[in-house]
């Protein structure tokens, strides 16, 4: 790929590879075709050089189509004339209906506050992932196993699995095993629908201890464990991130085996100095929002 643009929340490339839905880029909350481009003036001339110049737009699947405007972070319209030069022209290009309402193709024009150009693009389609409430959000679990650099013959485990966002990521790219444990499986394995595939093994243990694994079977963690902002069972963070360490070091691998930890921006500190006095070696660490909150992903190997 090639980067075109980006900024805090959006990023414009070109690739050769085929993207055909939404959950082709799993970590990426909403995925755009661009069709057209033009240079950014006003929104009316701007949208009426978009009409001018629109390709094929065929689409079978598809009994029609909506306009949406997106500029600057927020939903607009541009002028009558305007917005009427594009609806006739990509009913031309495509062959389909205007259709306000249902399920249809949606073609956004989209404008970036720090960009030079506006966009004409088809907002891909996404089969849409089971998310259990206050469960991470699919897009943050594709991003999160992708840090641990998955590979085809990984042994992966989630220690803190919960209603298994993660493990449910993770079964998006090839593994040999896939652990899922969390002390509280029998609240939480009715949230996995079957099929489940067989290379999944359910556990129901104490994280800190992880009895039922030997010592280093695993090649690579991708956890969410309790903050300790709000879980009063956990007790000190310090003493948990410190315990957390060494089971997460006994059963990976040595020398290869990594982790990939969140925790809230504010006791980042404290986990690393926990994985360092373990041995680990630190990697670096992804800043993201979990819900509004500052928090992020550790990377350590053994």
């Amino acid at each position: 790929m090639r980067v075109r643009y980006v900024d805090d929340s959006a990023l414009v490339f070109d690739t050769r590879d085929r993207i055909r839905s939404a959950d082709d880029i799993p970590y990426a909350k909403n995925v755009f075709l661009v069709h057209a481009e033009t240079k950014r003036r006003g929104l009316g001339p701007s949208v009426s050089a978009l009409a001018g110049g629109l390709p094929s737009l065929r689409s079978p699947k598809s009994p029609g189509f909506r306009l949406m405007y997106h500029i600057d972070g927020q939903l607009v319209s541009p002028d009558p004339g305007a917005r009427r030069a594009l609806e006739r022209a990509v009913l031309q290009a495509s062959g389909l209906r205007l259709t306000p309402r249902g399920q249809c193709l949606e073609f956004w024009v989209i404008g970036r506050r720090e960009s030079p150009v506006l966009y004409f693009a088809e907002r891909l389609p996404s089969r849409g992932a089971h998310q259990a409430r206050g469960a991470l959000s699919p897009e943050l679990s594709a991003l999160l196993v992708a840090a641990g650099e998955p590979r085809a013959d990984d042994v992966f485990l989630d220690p803190f699995a919960g209603s298994g966002a993660l493990v449910r990521a993770r079964l998006h790219t090839p593994a040999r095993s896939v652990i899922y444990n969390d002390i509280e499986l029998d609240r939480h394995r009715q949230s996995f629908r079957p099929p489940i595939p067989r290379k999944v093994r359910f556990l129901g243990e104490d994280a800190l201890r992880l009895p039922s694994l030997k010592t280093g079977t695993v090649d690579v963690i991708v956890t969410d464990p309790p903050w300790g902002e709000h879980e009063q069972s956990i007790g000190d963070y310090r003493d948990f991130a410190a315990r957390m360490a060494e089971s997460f070091k006994r059963v990976l691998k040595p020398d290869v085996g990594r982790v990939v930890i969140l925790v809230n921006r504010r006791n980042e500190d404290v986990l690393t100095d926990a994985l360092v006095a373990s041995s680990m070696k630190i990697y670096d660490s992804i800043h993201v929002l979990v819900n509004g909150h500052p928090a992020s992903a550790v990377r350590a190997q053994v």
